[in-house]
């Protein structure tokens, strides 16, 4: 049984003089079955121009027997090779387990300072056993594209400034809450605030419930998952007690006027 329905082999020819992108549109695709180990890409003399690079682009899959990989050979001057596979758990370099629709993957790879350009990229499906595997809008990035993922809602760097931001607000709005309720005052600001946290943590929670299942990188789904479990704990949590508090200060009002 001929284990591949549909294979393509690129040869891709870029000079080295030539003014690239830090992301070179490959626009290949292929679909394999398995079980079978197939090269889709072959990406000779690759602009690679930083001290690190990545293949990246799309997986879909359907009905994968066992653990397959995506896995891309670097392969240099002096006839060494190197691999990165997709053997995670979750995220861009998840395992090729089970059935998933599209989601983005990438391959990267770091090279020490001043070490030897790669001469030549290959892209390999493993399958180990049956399974239908579609891999579409290949894209190699070099240099600090690199760091991200394709078709990632944002990168790391920007997932740890919406991270530290996030929790900072949720800091000072907390300072202020009990400030308020220490003094007494501020009602209507404090229970209006922990409503709107716990009201506004939930869609995050959401949010990043969507973007775990639509295949979003770890640094994408895990601040939106952090803030949206945690903000509506606290929120409803300290909102029978801010009630209490202000209820009680009413109450010893109400107590001193009648005494007076």
């Amino acid at each position: 049984m001929k284990p591949l329905v549909c294979s393509l082999v690129l040869t891709t020819l870029l000079g080295a003089g030539a003014a690239r992108g830090a992301a070179d549109e490959l626009g290949a695709s292929a679909l394999v079955r398995g079980p079978t180990t197939q090269q889709i890409l072959v990406l000779d003399s690759p602009a690679v121009t930083g001290d690190h690079y990545a293949l990246g682009g799309n997986v879909s899959y359907e009905g994968v027997a066992g653990d397959g990989y995506l896995e891309m050979w670097s392969v240099f001057a002096d006839g060494s090779r190197y691999f990165s596979r997709t053997l995670g758990e979750s995220g861009p370099m998840a395992k090729l387990r089970g059935s998933a629709p599209a989601r983005a993957f990438t391959l990267p790879f770091f090279l020490t300072p001043d070490a030897p350009r790669p001469i030549r990229l290959e892209l390999n499906v493993v399958l180990p056993g049956a399974g239908r595997v579609q891999v579409s809008g290949l894209q190699l990035h070099s240099g600090a594209a690199a760091t991200g993922t394709p078709g990632a809602w944002w990168s790391p760097e920007t997932g740890g400034w919406i991270g530290g931001a996030a929790g900072s607000a949720v800091g000072v709005l907390g300072a202020v809450i009990g400030t308020l309720c220490s003094l007494g005052r501020g009602r209507r600001i404090v229970i209006a605030g922990l409503l709107a946290l716990g009201i506004t943590g939930l869609l995050v929670l959401a949010t990043g419930a969507v973007a775990l299942a639509l295949g979003q990188p770890y640094e994408v789904w895990y601040p939106l998952l952090l803030l949206g479990a945690l903000d509506p704990v606290l929120a409803f949590a300290l909102l029978p007690t801010a009630r209490r508090r202000y209820e009680e200060i009413e109450l010893r009002q109400m107590r001193a006027h009648d005494a007076r």
